[in-house]
């Protein structure tokens, strides 16, 4: 009996132990900080039916959303299995299993198929490609409608009809697909409650009283917004670091496998840029401010290509040693592709030379007045090298106001369009088309290799989770070898 009692008691206290490492444990689930990743934007939103206002809206996207295709892992994508005609103009895929909505439910062959066609509406590729005859496809209840570009094969299987004005469909489809592609970047949503989108996400997430919560590895991680990015724990890039003055020493680096670049395109019709030689000495000024700064951040180049890459070609080398600006200057106005929170060091020194030489810099953007925009005297445009693939070429043409300032720089324009009807830019690399837009902007003195740079990704020391960049230079997060 005294060992039967002597058991029982065991027991007892053995259950009571494991409850109580039970509830522990859940309660230290529960009670883990909810760590927060800086967006740099006012207002977060997964809306893909509209052209992003802001491109830092890409940025937190790459980071949540599962891309169509991923390079890297091919059963993490939407679509693990698909191929092109010959002719790369028919499209067939086969949505993956793991491809889900937030509650579970499986991403449909038909939802999947409308996030491409539509999506591709209000991206950089609608200069070049969509899909046939999907001209209304805005117009609310898509389920209901037949589309003769989307063909349904079964609850995961869709069959896709392009029409093009570029040659290599297959190279420039399969490009806005890829994890690697930002400006392009589309996916399928449903609505739930009217208003709310639910996406396919890489990590779980919910909103919750006003905030987007990420699932990270069963952390929970907030997606905050520029006015609560104060002691954050993940920062995308420098800028919003400084922004919210935090200090870089308290951070894990991570740096991006390939560089961004960053041009300058003159307004033909600019009024104080008439004369080439005017135009060359900005340009070398401003590579010269940009190629003076940090050098493991910036990239010097002698051209819009580096040796090795495909267009390269010594001839082509702008000069970047210091100029003022030219006589007769007093006011010039530059066009920025977003907002941002403070100026840059380039634009402080720009700033700095101008003030010198008693001209004023005005800074506007495409969400100003959209005549100022597209009078200014300047645009910035900052865009992707990819492997050797020239994005941002590609992605040009699709900028507000691009061509109205290319309009009196016949050759630059002419290349410009060549590259993307041929889609140069894409494998296989057109080198012929890439060598007539570095030579034409470059006698024409129309678009300015400004600089390269890299980007980098800041987590916190010592947490369980960090932000890394992978191969193609998509966002994801990683569990820390070194946590405890």
């Amino acid at each position: 009996m005294q060992i039967k009692s002597f058991l029982i008691q065991c027991i007892s206290t053995s259950l009571v132990i494991m409850a109580s490492q039970k509830v522990q444990g859940e309660n230290k689930m529960t009670d883990k900080k909810i760590f927060q990743i800086c967006s740099e934007v006012d207002k977060i939103t997964f809306n893909p039916f509209e052209r992003p206002k802001n491109w830092i809206h890409l940025v937190y996207w790459s980071l949540v959303l599962k891309p169509y295709i991923n390079n890297e892992e091919p059963s993490e994508g939407i679509l693990h299995k698909f191929h092109f005609s010959p002719d790369g103009k028919t499209f067939e895929a086969e949505v993956s299993p793991k491809a889900k909505w937030q509650d579970g439910t499986p991403v449909s062959a038909l939802e999947a198929a409308i996030g491409i066609a539509k999506g591709f509406m209000y991206r950089d590729i609608s200069a070049s490609v969509k899909v046939v005859g999907t001209e209304e496809i805005n117009i609310p209840n898509v389920e209901a409608k037949k589309y003769s570009g989307i063909k349904i094969l079964s609850p995961n299987r869709f069959e896709l009809i392009f029409e093009s004005k570029v040659e290599n469909v297959r190279g420039v489809v399969k490009e806005a697909l890829l994890q690697g592609s930002m400006g392009n970047k589309v996916w399928p949503v449903r609505l739930n409650n009217g208003n709310q989108f639910d996406v396919v996400s890489r990590y779980p997430i919910k909103f919750e009283n006003g905030r987007y919560i990420l699932n990270v590895f069963d952390y929970k991680v907030e997606l905050t917004t520029t006015d609560n990015c104060a002691n954050n724990d993940f920062y995308f890039y420098d800028r919003m670091m400084e922004g919210a003055n935090a200090k870089k020493e308290d951070f894990i680096v991570n740096k991006s496998p390939m560089p961004q670049t960053m041009v300058a395109i003159f307004n033909s019709q600019s009024k104080i840029f008439k004369n080439r030689d005017d135009r060359l000495e900005i340009a070398s000024l401003l590579r010269y401010i940009n190629s003076s700064q940090d050098k493991d951040k910036y990239i010097s180049v002698p051209g819009h290509f580096v040796k090795g890459e495909p267009g390269f070609d010594e001839k082509y080398s702008w000069p970047d040693k210091f100029e003022n600006f030219p006589k007769g200057i007093q006011k010039l106005t530059i066009a920025l592709p977003n907002k941002f929170p403070r100026k840059t060091i380039d634009m402080e020194k720009l700033e700095e030379v101008a003030e010198k030489a008693n001209v004023q810099i005005k800074w506007v953007t495409r969400y100003d007045k959209e005549e100022e925009y597209a009078g200014a005297d300047i645009q910035y445009f900052f865009d992707r090298v990819q492997k050797d693939r020239q994005v941002w070429i590609q992605n040009m043409e699709k900028e507000p106001a691009v061509l109205d300032y290319l309009s009196h720089f016949p050759e630059t324009l002419s290349a410009l369009l060549e590259v993307t009807k041929t889609s140069a830019s894409t494998v296989p690399l057109n080198e012929k088309a890439l060598k007539e837009f570095a030579k034409a902007s470059f006698e024409e003195v129309s678009i300015v290799p400004v600089i390269r740079y890299n980007l980098y990704l800041y987590s916190k020391k010592n947490l369980p989770i960090q932000l890394k960049f992978t191969e193609d230079r998509e966002f994801i997060f990683v569990k820390s070898e070194d946590y405890n």
